[in-house]
């Protein structure tokens, strides 16, 4: 699998309306417009340019190697509150081909987190905004993990964008 850089990012790092807060994904972890920083697939990565077009400046795209279900994470982070819920969300573009299934994002590491609400996408062509809506137990380190339903067929291509992970209550 192969991260490269291309084409829209919008970290969307202030604090919403709704009662969500200041996403925890900060600097080179939050946007790609200098490379695709703290975030690794689960497999080779390399930074590239490439083709696809959000909001005018960089996305991550992953070139998948077909071997694992899990496509990429961030860097592990241990701010998060125990007891405290946050959404893990990010926006999805699954390239023509894609065979993998539903795509989710979730928080990974995490031992003890109650998962709710998912939305999640196997919608080609387009972008697609997912999410989980988790309560975080007593383990407080965690990450933001992108995962298909299947393993995807070697050289099969998505892009990521706008990767939050925000309080909110």
């Amino acid at each position: 699998m192969s991260l490269l850089l291309v084409k829209g990012i919008n970290a969307g790092n202030s604090r919403l309306s709704g009662g969500f807060g200041a996403s925890l994904l900060t600097g080179d972890n939050s946007t790609f417009d200098a490379g695709v920083g703290a975030w690794t697939p689960q497999g080779s990565a390399i930074a590239s340019d490439g083709t696809f077009d959000f909001n005018g400046t960089n996305t991550l795209k992953i070139t998948v190697n077909g071997t694992n279900t899990n496509l990429c994470r961030s860097a592990e982070m241990s701010t998060f509150v125990a007891a405290t819920k946050y959404r893990f969300e990010c926006m999805v573009y699954l390239d023509t081909g894609w065979d993998g299934g539903e795509v989710t994002c979730d928080a990974g590491s995490l031992d003890d987190d109650t998962p709710g609400t998912q939305v999640k996408t196997s919608t080609i062509g387009s972008w697609v905004k997912i999410y989980t809506d988790t309560v975080i137990g007593t383990d407080t380190s965690g990450r933001l993990v992108i995962r298909a339903a299947s393993n995807p067929t070697n050289g099969l291509l998505l892009a990521i964008e706008n990767a939050m992970i925000r309080p909110f209550a």
